[in-house]
């Protein structure tokens, strides 16, 4: 092993010769001589010798313990050659961190001895701080992997997270550039998820890599395990192949691909980094690569998962739009049944509204050709009967506006008086009320206003008193009466329906909003009357539609 390079510097040019003489007897290499504080720093710099002997005392304007503070921000050892110093100068000289002191005249022993001092001491203190600057490094990576832990908990971003993964592997390998890729389990083909440093006509012919495919990563994707390329201009499985051309386009002469694992070992992907020179990453690089890959299949898998449960959604958003759609059209059929039901009480109800006009206008006409047989038909009379003939036509007339805005599809809610709606609904049924000696009372405490569909608010009304005539058939009770009360309670509409026809059932009353559930038997009744009113309060105008019985009969409450 050859023997460090020495600088001497001295002005005397004879004790510089016999200084030389004896290093080179120790067998070590002379650097070359200076003979002032500038020329040993200029050759310092250009020679870079492994050791200085520099002479305190220096003629010229910097003196050796000036030119030894320059030499030291060389990183190379100064020994300090002298014949005497004071104090003051030694202090001076202590400043400068030198690595020992050599007293005129020379001892070779003792000049062996030094040298090799201060070379040891040396090489110590770049080891030292090697292992500093390695400690602080990984220092500085583990709090990295620390923030990346903590992000990977709480970023909602995932491609923020890629990005901070592969930026945090770039940094923990020393290298130029890199790479993050997700594997798709069906097509066996790994989909670049993030890069950096890379030319953008690599970038895309990148995008997706299969495992065939003659790249690190696809070797790496085929193995299983990581795969260095510390040269790719001497790969053998890279020579001639497409990628070959996109390394040289980006600069990339080394390589390195980690597959990224998940805890139960199911390949996710793959992180690689690129230098731009040949490289070999060491082991405590691959280390903390390794930990950062654990991190990195963990947000992998979470993004999977996210995906499947987003995949999931969509398909139950799906399906509950299908079955959604499945019931709205079930709903429409159930309406359309409700209303052509009650189409049918409508036409009985204008058959009593009109029978009465009609008998009416048939007395008037009989009443005219008696009349006229006796000779007592004059102008005056006939104009008298005609007024009443009008008046019963236009009584008619407005009982078929009522019936026609009874069907009437309302497409937007608006605000209307639910006293008129009860008024109206009354108007409509009470032809048949009177026929079977049914008396209605209405109740107004409160005129309060809602906001909603008021034919098919009417319809709900309608239905409840329907039922309650059904019954009162049914049961033949005597002196039969509908109350309706109107009112206003915690800033919402009530309105109840209360009849004294018998009650309800306890067995009938959990069933009784049930759809096609009816006690009347198919030739009266659908079942879905109450069920569809049940629907028209809650559903289109959240509301509230419920039954109880009371002491004589049952009690509708309707609350909007």
């Amino acid at each position: 092993m050859n023997k460090p390079a020495v600088l001497i510097v001295e002005d005397e040019a004879i004790i510089a010769a016999d200084l030389a003489g004896k290093l080179a007897i120790l067998g070590y290499e002379i650097a070359g001589t200076a003979a002032s504080g500038e020329e040993a720093v200029e050759l310092a710099r250009s020679l870079r010798p492994q050791v200085v002997l520099m002479d305190m005392w220096l003629k010229g304007e910097m003196d050796g313990i000036e030119a030894a503070a320059a030499i030291r921000r060389l990183d190379i050892p100064v020994i300090y050659v002298t014949g005497h110093a004071g104090l003051a100068t030694l202090e001076r000289a202590k400043l400068t961190g030198s690595f020992g002191y050599i007293l005129k005249p020379f001892d070779e022993r003792y000049l062996a001895a030094t040298i090799e001092l201060a070379l040891h001491k040396h090489r110590a203190d770049l080891q030292l701080r090697d292992s500093e600057a390695k400690l602080a490094k990984e220092l500085e990576d583990s709090k990295q992997l620390q923030a990346i832990s903590c992000q990977l908990i709480q970023e909602e971003k995932v491609e923020l997270l890629y990005q901070r993964i592969l930026d945090a592997a770039i940094s923990f390998t020393g290298s130029d550039m890199g790479s993050m890729q997700m594997l798709d389990p069906e097509r066996r083909e790994l989909d670049l998820l993030t890069w950096k440093g890379f030319h953008p006509e690599s970038a895309a012919y990148w995008q997706r890599i299969a495992m065939e495919d003659d790249t690190t990563c696809g070797a790496a994707l085929r193995a299983g395990q990581r795969l260095i390329v510390p040269d790719v201009r001497t790969c053998e499985f890279l020579k001639g192949s497409p990628s070959l051309r996109h390394y040289e386009l980006c600069g990339i002469t080394a390589i390195q691909s980690t597959p990224l694992m998940s805890r139960d070992g199911r390949l996710l992907g793959m992180i690689s980094t690129h230098w731009r020179e040949c490289r070999e990453p060491r082991e405590q690089e691959l280390r903390m690569l390794d930990v950062l890959a654990r991190q990195a299949a963990d947000l992998l898998e979470r993004k999977r998962a996210e995906d499947s449960l987003r995949r999931a959604n969509e398909e139950l958003e799906a399906k509950v739009a299908e079955r959604t759609k499945e019931l709205r059209e079930k709903d429409q059929m159930l309406i359309s049944q409700s209303r052509q039901a009650a189409m049918g009480e409508m036409l009985g109800n204008i058959a009593h509204q009109w029978r009465q006009p009609l008998n009416s206008v048939g007395m008037i006409m009989q009443t005219l050709t008696m009349m006229y047989d006796a000779g007592e038909l004059n102008r005056e009379n006939l104009v008298a009967m005609e007024k009443q003939v009008m008046e019963l036509v236009r009584y008619m007339s407005r009982t078929i506006d009522d019936f026609r805005n009874f069907f009437r599809t309302d497409r937007e809610k608006v605000p209307f008086q639910v006293r008129q709606a009860v008024e109206k609904s009354v108007s409509l049924v009470e032809a048949s009320f009177k026929n079977h000696f049914i008396t209605t009372e209405i109740n107004l405490v409160d005129d309060p206003v809602i906001t909603g569909f008021q034919s098919e608010y009417s319809q709900v009304l309608l239905n409840i008193m329907q039922n309650a005539r059904d019954a009162f058939v049914l049961r033949q009770v005597g002196e039969a009466k509908v109350t309706i009360a109107v009112r206003k309670e915690d800033g919402r509409s009530v309105v109840t329906i209360t009849d004294n026809a018998g009650g309800i059932a306890d067995d009938i009353m959990p069933k009784i909003f049930d759809p096609y559930f009816s006690t009347k038997g198919p030739e009266q009744g659908t079942g879905v009357g109450l069920f569809m009113s049940k629907a028209i309060i809650e559903k289109n105008m959240g509301g509230r539609l419920t039954v109880r019985n009371t002491g004589d009969g049952a009690e509708f409450r309707i609350e909007v």
